[in-house]
């Protein structure tokens, strides 16, 4: 299965978000409930704190610090998702594309996206880092399944310059003094 979505997890320098739109303070609720239950290891820090409210409006408001958002880090495997609590409206997950080196930490992803979609009853989203309309990969809720994004494998491939270009390029840069 890996190989149908590989080309979301490019590694570019950029991360992946996973997404659920149109959220409320419930939806919010019902998935940091889910992820308290004990199933996932949790890390939680916000300024000197590592104690997480039970409450998510908390970690909404930021805990009333003005320079730093709580982060909550859930280990997927491997991998490492990051929460930022930016807003009600939207529920955001980071993740570093290095760390889905295999069929089986591309499994705990689309898991972890599988058991947000089920618990809220809604789509979910992987897209590329701040481009939530780059999507990659999506759990269909109604249809319980997950189908390759509009964006997926659009892009073209990176590829190392030649030293032909190189040259050519530098040899066109204006010259100081000239």
């Amino acid at each position: 299965m890996l190989e149908k979505f590989a080309d979301a997890f490019f590694v570019d320098g950029s991360l992946r978000d996973i997404i659920v739109s149109d959220t409320t303070i419930d939806d919010w609720q019902k998935v940091y409930d889910e992820l308290r239950s004990g199933k996932y290891d949790l890390a939680y820090e916000c300024g000197t704190s590592h104690v997480p409210p039970t409450d998510v409006c908390e970690l909404l408001a930021g805990r009333g610090l003005q320079d730093e958002r709580p982060r909550l880090s859930v280990k997927c495997g491997a991998n490492t998702l990051n929460c930022f609590f930016y807003g009600e409206d939207e529920i955001e997950f980071d993740l570093d594309p290095r760390d889905v080196t295999s069929e089986d930490e591309f499994l705990k992803i689309i898991d972890f996206m599988r058991m947000i979609g089920q618990r809220l009853r809604k789509d979910v989203s992987l897209t590329e880092e701040n481009v939530h309309e780059a999507e990659l990969i999506r759990y269909r809720h109604e249809e319980n399944d997950i189908v390759a994004g509009s964006w997926l494998n659009t892009r073209e491939p990176f590829r190392e310059a030649t030293s032909v270009e190189i040259a050519d390029f530098f040899s066109k840069l204006p010259r100081q003094g000239t």
